[in-house]
């Protein structure tokens, strides 16, 4: 079995965006309600726009994660199977390795109570025998590929090699 991620370490400008539209939004909202005697001088029209339009950037923000945006700038790849490895070229052998750590489970498109999740939550930390410690993270797209993941480590551990994971139940 082999299952390709694609890697990232900075957040896209949109992403940046995107979080700076949210805490505006929020900012006024909570302006609105802990200060409405000073707004209440304001045009009610401008005030009625400027609700709506944080309120629609509050909403859409939830399905984000959803959508074909991609949050992340991809600086790699991370290349998963059963006897390997590869970090943007780099291949680790599972007999080389101390440890291989993941906190992962997150996907494109799961539902979570703040919207729909972009997959970007996920780690991997490869600990060398030599104690050369590697971390990534890196993005599961689908249901299918979180799913492929977690038969691979599910197939590691059974092999003998250790794995530890947080968000993957490997029993």
């Amino acid at each position: 079995m082999k299952e390709t991620f694609e890697t990232f370490e900075k957040r896209s400008h949109v992403y940046k965006i995107i979080s700076f539209a949210i805490f505006a939004s929020i900012t006024f909202v909570f302006s609105c309600i802990f200060f409405s005697n000073i707004i209440s001088k304001a045009p009610q029209f401008l005030m009625v726009c400027v609700f709506l339009i944080s309120m629609f950037v509050l909403i859409s923000s939830m399905f984000i994660g959803g959508s074909s945006i991609k949050t992340y700038i991809i600086n790699g790849h991370l290349i998963l199977t059963d006897s390997s490895i590869t970090l943007n070229q780099n291949i680790y052998f599972l007999k080389d390795l101390f440890c291989v750590e993941t906190t992962a489970g997150r996907y494109k498109g799961l539902g979570t109570r703040g919207g729909l999740d972009d997959g970007t939550g996920n780690k991997i930390t490869i600990t060398t025998k030599d104690h050369i410690i590697i971390k990534t993270k890196f993005v599961v797209v689908s249901k299918t590929q979180r799913d492929n993941l977690t038969k691979l480590l599910k197939y590691w551990k059974a092999n003998g090699y250790k794995i530890v994971s947080n968000g993957i139940d490997l029993i």
